[in-house]
């Protein structure tokens, strides 16, 4: 995993996976971590995985899953509607404020990026994941 470097002042809170929705976006930004570390500039770019059916998003893997199935498995996807049909890797630009940390329900490390779009996150490959396993 590239190395990181530690923010000198307090960044505001990633929602956590699931969090309400209905929330006002303000404070859906104040709710705890959780299991989330506290934000992270890279110091590198990095390259991360999802397991999708549409595009882009604020949630990435560190791991590139060989199935459906395995994806379910490292992030714990079905309950968030993810029908999981391809598999996309990212990259993540130098200098991007991320959040990491342990999947809850799940296996493996996400990587939440709160403005995709605004960090310039931008897609390298999508393919088909295989879909047995379940």
């Amino acid at each position: 995993m590239p190395s990181v470097g530690r923010l000198r002042q307090q960044p505001a809170p990633a929602p956590r996976r699931g969090a309400a929705l209905s929330a006002p976006p303000a404070q859906r930004a104040r709710r705890d971590l959780g299991s989330f570390d506290e934000g992270r500039v890279l110091t590198e770019e990095l390259h991360v995985f999802r397991a999708e059916g549409k595009h882009y998003g604020r949630w990435y893997g560190t791991v590139e899953p060989e199935s459906a199935a395995h994806a379910e498995r490292l992030y714990n996807i079905v309950d968030y509607d993810n029908d999981a049909t391809t598999v996309s890797r990212y990259r993540i630009p130098k200098g991007r404020l991320i959040y990491d940390g342990p999947v809850a329900g799940g296996n493996g490390t996400q990587i939440f990026v709160p403005d995709s779009h605004a960090a310039g996150v931008e897609l390298v490959e999508t393919k088909p994941l295989v879909q047995f396993g379940f």
